[in-house]
């Protein structure tokens, strides 16, 4: 994706991102999309519980996170 896309995806690794993506930037992103970049909003698609749930992965899975206390876990 990072050839073809304009700008290329975030890269959820890096130290820059694991200090600002908080629960709730993220969470604001997948619902609202993501003005200037291919991240469009899931709103009107996903329940919150399934972003939520999104979010939990994404964290887990390519930032090496555990779930914020309160957060959904899937």
């Amino acid at each position: 994706g990072t050839r073809i896309l304009n700008p290329p995806p975030r890269n959820f690794t890096g130290e820059q991102s694991l200090k600002e993506l908080t629960p709730e930037r993220m969470i604001r992103s997948v619902t609202r999309g993501r003005a200037g970049t291919a991240m469009m909003p899931w709103k009107d698609i996903l329940t919150a519980d399934e972003i939520q749930a999104v979010v939990y992965y994404i964290s887990r899975t390519f930032m090496g996170l555990a779930a914020p206390a309160g957060e959904v876990k899937r």
